[in-house]
């Protein structure tokens, strides 16, 4: 009687096993590698649903902006004319983190080895590139050790009325003033004061008030 039990518990325990195992293989998403990197296609906006559970570090995939890859995911994209894209993470709904730290890579190239880095960005949840038509890219976001569903956006660049000097919104004259204003998307105008930032970070919109 003994025997016949333990062969029946060794047996619910292989079973249970097998199934532990089959379920973590089906939980990891399908574009967790490179290789299997999601293409999104489509009229911009683009939103596409997506997950990083069960998410892994592939063997030699590239840091973002120095760190680390952990739980990432990859998307492709071909560009069907120039412009200045925006890959925006701000409200993708991420369920695994309220305040989730997240990398965003910008690569191209076919193989894992061979990827060549375009822009990247490491805690902000923002990220412009300027796309070529007809050039495939490939998109690694990364949300470290947080494990959640979340939309992948893309879109394009869209600067406020008021970003450059000469469409500076007018404002007054009767005072107080009160303006609502944005910098989303914003961009730096050649000639502008170095105190805005210059080039690389210069993030400014304008008023101009007699």
């Amino acid at each position: 009687m003994s025997r016949l039990r333990l062969a029946f518990f060794v047996s619910l325990a292989v079973f249970a096993l097998a199934g532990i195992s089959a379920s973590s293989a089906m939980a990891i998403p399908a574009n967790d590698n490179f290789s299997g990197r999601q293409a999104i296609s489509g009229a911009l906006p683009i939103t596409v649903a997506a997950n990083n559970i069960g998410a892994t570090a592939e063997s030699g995939e590239p840091d973002i902006f120095s760190n680390s890859a952990e739980k990432s995911v990859w998307f492709s994209w071909t560009a069907p004319a120039a412009g200045e894209m925006v890959i925006d993470q701000c409200s993708a709904g991420f369920t695994g983190d309220e305040n989730p730290f997240i990398g965003i890579a910008v690569r191209t190239g076919t193989t894992l080895p061979a990827l060549v880095l375009v822009k990247e960005t490491a805690g902000r949840c923002l990220l412009r590139f300027h796309a070529n038509s007809g050039v495939t890219y490939n998109f690694q976001v990364d949300y470290r050790s947080s494990e959640g569903n979340f939309n992948f956006k893309l879109r394009l660049q869209a600067p406020p009325a008021n970003d450059k000097f000469a469409s500076a919104t007018a404002i007054g004259p009767a005072l107080p003033v009160t303006q609502n204003g944005t910098t989303v998307d914003s961009t730096y105008e050649a000639g502008e004061p170095a105190s805005l930032g210059g080039s690389s970070s210069s993030r400014s919109v304008w008023y101009s008030w007699t």
